[in-house]
């Protein structure tokens, strides 16, 4: 698979299950790390009414609430492991990917993501489930192309969390990867106590035919 074959059924799709990419042995050692990183975390809070916010690189915020700590030792070594990126080059076809950033993001009773688009530096982001509560993922490949203009109109018309659009579970102990700068992602209200979800990205060198959508 060359440098420019990026596989048509991850790029129809918009996603890619991962099966197995976490070492069995591994699963433990996660659970450790972010329960002794959860006390330290950061909340992430954008108010409704601060509205939207396009960025000068494409990505798009909406309003958020979680809580998050940037990946510990044993998530960063996963997450930088020549096995991993090889793994992840593999099944999305882009072999220019190189590690952005890793981190646990905790969600509360209530706490939200709405509808946004990552960094351009994450061209692909990877999450797992640490907890059996997470429920899915609101996915919309379908607005892949949109502008930046195009969304903050639908959050004005339909609200941060739009309905009618594609979901991705969110499953325990289940890597899926998505174009976290490409499709605009969100998550319903939190419904329960605690959930903990792992994250880690990943930037295409290769990426030459990004453009700002505003």
């Amino acid at each position: 698979m060359t440098a420019t074959t990026i596989r048509p059924d991850v790029l129809a799709r918009g996603c890619v299950d991962l099966p197995g990419i976490v070492p069995d042995a591994l699963w433990d050692l996660l659970h450790a790390e972010s329960e002794a990183l959860r006390p330290g975390m950061t909340m992430a809070v954008w108010e409704e009414s601060r509205g939207v916010a396009k960025f000068r690189d494409g990505s798009f915020s909406s309003p958020a609430r979680f809580g998050y700590h940037a990946g510990g030792r044993v998530l960063r070594a996963f997450h930088t492991a020549r096995a991993t990126i090889a793994a992840i080059r593999e099944a999305t076809g882009r072999e220019r990917l190189i590690p952005y950033q890793c981190s646990y993001n905790y969600y509360r009773r209530g706490d939200y993501l709405c509808l946004h688009r990552d960094t351009i530096k994450a061209t692909i982001t990877c999450t797992f489930g640490l907890t059996r509560n997470l429920g899915a993922m609101c996915f919309a490949p379908a607005l892949r192309d949109a502008r930046n203009d195009d969304l903050e109109r639908l959050v004005a018309e339909a609200g941060p969390m739009p309905a009618g659009f594609d979901e991705l579970p969110t499953e325990y102990h289940v890597v899926r990867g998505f174009h976290g700068y490409d499709v605009p992602h969100w998550r319903r209200p939190f419904e329960h106590d605690l959930g903990v979800l792992g994250v880690f990205s990943y930037f295409d060198l290769g990426n030459d035919h990004l453009v700002a959508r505003q």
